[in-house]
């Protein structure tokens, strides 16, 4: 498996469904089970590792880089509705919070899935750990845009 670090500074960008987002305050928020990892049912295994995008993979504007991440990210595992969302999550912060929480999590870029060419991973977490997920909603979200936004 063809895999490389992506640089602290970059961000990686999560689907959040609209039932795991919120605002209050006049902020949007992600809740911290947008980042767990799935249990195993019926014929799927229990996920190993969180599926991101890697967003300076693209060129372009920063709204570029959002439309090419959303077009990525149609079709596979399931489909973008315009009232979800993508969280764009600063990789260096993803990694610091893993250390504060006895940790050593890797961000990823591994294009091993046929037309997902950022296709990356946070590898090393562990499943039950909800405070680091609640770390990483606080403190690792740097902006959470809706897919109808994007365009």
């Amino acid at each position: 498996m063809f895999s490389e670090p992506i640089p602290d500074e970059h961000h990686v960008a999560r689907h959040v469904p609209k039932r795991l987002r919120g605002r209050q305050s006049g902020q949007d928020f992600v809740f911290p089970q947008a980042f767990s990892l799935r249990e195993a049912i019926n014929e799927r295994e229990q996920e190993r590792f969180l599926s991101m995008s890697w967003l300076e993979f693209f060129n372009g504007s920063h709204e570029e880089k959002l439309r090419q991440t959303v077009q990525e990210m149609r079709g596979y595992p399931r489909d973008l509705k315009p009232k979800d969302a993508l969280a764009l999550l600063i990789v260096g912060k993803i990694k610091e919070l893993g250390g504060q929480r006895g940790q050593r999590l890797r961000v990823l870029h591994e294009p091993e899935l046929p037309g997902k060419p950022a296709y990356s991973a946070i590898r090393g977490m562990k499943r039950d750990d909800t405070e680091l997920l609640a770390l990483i909603a606080a403190d690792a979200v740097a902006e959470i845009v809706e897919i109808n936004l994007i365009g």
